[in-house]
């Protein structure tokens, strides 16, 4: 199993894909968990799967586990599933929606700010700024995915982040491996001993503190009292105008008199009530967003600042550049 030599061997992934790329080829398959997989390295294809017949390719590889969460995530589900969740999910991301979130970010930013002038007032001991910036990270994804402030780096006592720090461990074991693998594999086995990719303890916290937010903002009782533009509040705005729509279309059709015969083609009440996503969904989606901006935004946040450090040239170009930006406003 090429794909999985890394984990044997203690390397990174793709080093061993660079190996295999120099061998094979730029497209070449490989055996993973009982299947092939295609790796592709040409930007070409990447492009025309990712773009042009994206449609085609609603599927990843099935997996079922009986975990609630992980079964309804966006890049598990497959086919109509697939389909309905990502017309309802992708327009959250659109430039008008993103803008409407800035606030909540420029809120963290500020967070950020301030905690690095009281770090800097101290020269006596370095700062592991990988840290600081992946709180920073926690900090604004908890704001726009849960709608709750907190302060990562300060705060590191208050639930939520605790449990989001259990959920992201890189500490990995090797019986988390062979858990893993199992889960892969052997899906029915799996799915009847119970086992699930996040500990339930973790999975039943979100799930709980996302039920709570849902059935404040429906009732009306969100904490602040005013309208919210974070993810949650898009897919619950989105889940609703899709009922009301549903709701429509189904009243339009029960007005048809006895004589309307509907086509094949017509759309049924039944069908029409795919459009929506359930509360289920919904936190699946809101967990999902954690796990997938986390630690790629960290990482490449240190990173970014690591190269800067190392090219003063680079850094303030973007200095003065940044400045010019900020002094026409």
């Amino acid at each position: 199993m090429p794909s999985m030599l890394w984990l044997w061997k203690k390397r990174l992934p793709e080093d061993v894909h660079k190996e295999l790329i120099q061998k094979y080829g730029k497209l070449y398959g490989v055996r993973m968990f009982g299947k092939t997989t295609i790796i592709c390295n040409r930007p070409d294809i990447i492009s025309q799967v990712l773009s042009k017949e994206f449609t085609s390719f609603t599927n990843r590889r099935k997996l079922t586990t009986g975990d609630a969460i992980a079964d309804n995530m966006l890049q598990i589900t497959t086919d109509d599933k697939w389909k309905r969740l990502r017309a309802i999910v992708s327009p959250t991301f659109s430039t008008g929606k993103l803008r409407k979130m800035r606030p909540l970010i420029d809120d963290c930013l500020q967070t950020l700010v301030t905690n690095i002038g009281k770090m800097s007032t101290n020269s006596d001991h370095s700062v592991d700024m990988k840290t600081v910036y992946g709180a920073y990270t926690m900090e604004v994804i908890i704001q726009v995915a849960f709608a709750t402030k907190v302060d990562a780096l300060i705060d590191d006592k208050n639930p939520i982040i605790l449990n989001a720090k259990k959920l992201m461990s890189q500490d990995f074991k090797i019986w988390q491996l062979i858990h893993v693998l199992i889960i892969f594999m052997f899906p029915k086995v799996a799915k009847f001993f119970g086992m699930t990719f996040m500990p339930k303890d973790i999975t039943g916290f979100f799930t709980d503190l996302i039920n709570k937010i849902i059935a404040e903002r429906r009732t009306g009782k969100a904490l602040d009292g005013g309208k919210r533009y974070d993810f949650l509040q898009l897919l619950l705005d989105a889940n609703e105008r899709n009922n009301e729509e549903n709701s429509d279309e189904t009243h339009k059709q029960e007005t048809t008199t006895e004589s309307d015969v509907l086509s094949e083609e017509q759309t049924t009440p039944l069908q029409l009530n795919t459009k929506s996503m359930s509360d289920a969904e919904m936190i699946s989606q809101c967990v999902l967003f954690f796990i997938a901006g986390y630690e790629t935004t960290a990482t490449t946040i240190s990173y970014a600042i690591y190269l800067l450090s190392e090219n003063p040239e680079s850094q303030q170009k973007l200095f003065e550049e940044s400045k010019s930006i900020f002094e026409t406003k």
